[in-house]
């Protein structure tokens, strides 16, 4: 018998994922890069994408719409798309895929919650008993239902349940805070 050769199939081709971040703040939007270990052969190939978490979704890095599947063109080796997150009230780890007919990968995309990024005063002191003006940015929008954020001082004498909360789909938010009738006057400089 004469010996047999085995040859890759034209185009079957391995496949690689990059991200332009490992993480992103919920509600921002990131850069997946789809790299395959061959130029794409006549007709181009067709990568299926998906991802682990409904509130990450692979769009078109043009219109914007959402996506299961892109094309590398004939001789194309890389393709880029984009990957949008939602806001979440706690981080999530979405994991992206792609797959071609001769193998698939995979990365993990970390999508973290907002944080405070600022706390500001309407006033640098405020006489007890009257109502004070705090104001709060995040670093990303709020989930839905908002978000809430506590806050306590050690020279203002706050109520004990003060807070506020940002609004869904918001980065800040202003309250007016109660105070309580401190024995002297205390400086709010801080808080």
């Amino acid at each position: 018998l004469a010996a047999m050769t085995w040859a890759p199939l034209a185009g079957a081709t391995g496949v690689s994922l990059a991200l332009s971040a490992p993480q992103a703040t919920g509600g921002s939007s990131v850069t997946m890069r789809i790299t395959l270990d061959a130029a794409a052969p006549t007709g181009g190939t067709t990568v299926l994408l998906a991802s682990s978490q409904p509130g990450v979704t692979i769009v078109d890095a043009t219109s914007g719409t959402a996506i299961s599947s892109v094309i590398v063109p004939a001789g194309g080796r890389s393709r880029d798309v984009a990957i949008r997150t939602t806001p979440v009230a706690a981080g999530v780890a979405a994991q992206l895929t792609a797959a071609v007919p001769s193998g698939k990968a995979a990365v993990i995309l970390n999508v973290l919650a907002p944080a405070v990024l600022s706390l500001r005063l309407a006033a640098d002191s405020a006489v007890g008993g009257n109502p004070i003006a705090v104001s709060v940015t995040l670093s990303g929008p709020a989930p839905r239902g908002g978000y809430p954020v506590a806050l306590s001082s050690k020279t203002l004498p706050l109520d004990p349940r003060a807070g506020l909360v940002v609004p869904e789909r918001a980065t800040t938010a202003t309250a007016q805070l109660a105070t309580q009738q401190p024995a002297a006057c205390r400086s709010a400089s801080r808080i």
